[in-house]
């Protein structure tokens, strides 16, 4: 008998380090892991202050990431107005106007107002520019395609 229990102790010992190393090789898995062990924690990647429409006031933009994902916030005087989840969950960084930086803010479609910039990649780690514009009115983000 004793044997026995040694032999079924040593399969559920493989089959445990098996799927730990299923676990530490596959992206999806790991993700699904870590997510269940950590709590929902919030990480500023990025901030940066801008105006972004009229009214000339300076809004404060966030890049966070949580164990939900990315996401873009703009606050004004400290409380939040709008919240746009990004569709990628790893973040990413590109040049722009010289400098490595993974959130700007600029006129890029030349209406006179500022769009978000920020920048993300797919589990194919396939890189995408993520453009977003402030509609006050709704207290929203929208995002804007590029032609």
């Amino acid at each position: 008998m004793s044997h026995r229990v040694g032999v079924i102790i040593k399969f559920i010992g493989v089959l445990i380090a098996l799927a730990f190393g299923a676990v530490l090789v596959t992206p999806q898995l790991r993700e699904l892991a870590q997510s269940k062990i950590r709590k929902n924690e919030r990480i500023i990647l990025a901030v940066t202050n801008a105006t972004l429409d009229e009214s000339g006031k300076i809004y404060q933009i966030i890049k966070v990431k949580t164990t939900d994902g990315l996401y873009i916030e703009v606050f004004s005087a400290n409380v939040l107005i709008a919240s746009a989840k990004l569709p990628d969950k790893k973040d990413g960084y590109f040049t722009y106007n010289g400098q490595a930086t993974n959130l700007a803010v600029d006129d890029i479609n030349n209406d006179s107002f500022k769009e978000i910039l920020a920048t993300s990649f797919d589990d194919n780690m396939v890189a995408h520019l993520n453009v977003y514009r402030l509609v006050k009115d709704q207290k929203t983000l929208e995002a804007i395609e590029l032609n």
